[in-house]
């Protein structure tokens, strides 16, 4: 019976980091719209479980897009490795609609000559900008959760950020140096997990230079 409970307890602690890694950034930012995917459902692993490659990632932004009135997702340039860069603009359906006419106020704010608009509804642009060197990847999952956090949280602070402004999540500047350094990591990566930054998950030096 010793040996049970024993196994049974060994499991749930290592049961834990998963846990809380999954709830620590979502758990107090609910209720989500259950109709909208998380990430872990659509990639099927939690973040940080493993690299995310960028066409998943602008796989499940496009998801976002598709399935929620308050995201679309806009393609504006292409990699020399043909990687479409994109970014998910996220807002309130009110903004979302009137989204030409916001864009078109900003642009007077900008202009000495033009007429000054009428500020006192104009929401703010923000723009979040992640991942851009290939080797440093955590800001690319982390667009994810944003992202998510934003489209599908009905949480009253997550309301006022979509009510009063317009948000860009630009997931990956370098998709190549990311997809790169991702087919990398996911294929050295050990089970159980290493930690050692010798270790070639985490050093292609290492891994050309073995001791």
């Amino acid at each position: 019976m010793r040996t049970f409970l024993q196994t049974i307890l060994l499991a749930c602690l290592m049961g834990l980091p998963s846990l809380f890694a999954q709830d620590y950034f979502l758990a107090k930012r609910g209720p989500f719209n259950p109709d909208i995917p998380s990430p872990e459902a659509f990639l099927g692993y939690e973040i940080g479980d493993m690299h995310t490659r960028h066409d998943r990632m602008v796989a499940y932004l496009q998801t976002l897009a598709n399935l929620s009135p308050r995201a679309t997702l806009v393609q504006y340039g292409q990699t020399h490795g043909k990687r479409p860069l994109v970014i998910l603009i996220i807002s309130s359906e009110d903004n979302m609609n009137q989204l030409m006419d916001h864009r078109k106020a900003h642009l007077q704010l900008c202009d000495p000559d033009a007429e000054m608009p009428d500020i006192s509804q104009l929401p703010v642009f923000i723009n979040l900008v992640y991942n851009v060197h290939g080797n440093e990847p955590s800001g690319g999952e982390a667009s994810l959760l944003t992202a998510y956090t934003l489209v599908a949280s009905e949480h009253e602070e997550v309301k006022r950020y979509r009510d009063q402004s317009i948000i860009f999540v630009d997931p990956a500047i370098n998709p190549d140096g990311r997809d790169r350094h991702t087919h990398w990591a996911n294929m050295f990566q050990g089970n159980p997990l290493v930690s050692d930054p010798q270790d070639a998950e985490h050093s292609r030096l290492a891994a050309r230079n073995p001791p």
